[in-house]
């Protein structure tokens, strides 16, 4: 979640930092081009027209199944850092 070359070296092993998700929302999350609020509500960036996000699947309806309190700080670095909202 907290991508490598930010990360300490105890953040880098830590299994909390990561998400398991399918490729698609894994290169679009690595990205900055989807994000997930604490509760694992998937966030879309403006960044990318509703048209295209029809096209690949991807939906505001699409949550995490369940986010680990220790995961949380990890998702939260991302909302801030890496995740794009507006441009």
């Amino acid at each position: 979640i907290k991508p490598w070359k930010f990360s300490d070296n105890q953040e880098r092993i830590d299994p909390y930092n990561s998400l398991l998700l399918v490729p698609t929302l894994d290169k679009l999350f690595d990205k900055g081009f989807v994000t997930f609020s604490r509760k694992g509500n998937i966030i879309l960036s403006d960044k990318i027209e509703p048209l295209e996000w029809q096209k690949i699947k991807v939906n505001s309806d699409l949550t995490l199944r369940f986010v680990p309190e220790e995961t949380k700080k990890y998702l939260e670095y991302h909302n801030e850092y890496v995740f794009e909202l507006n441009c």
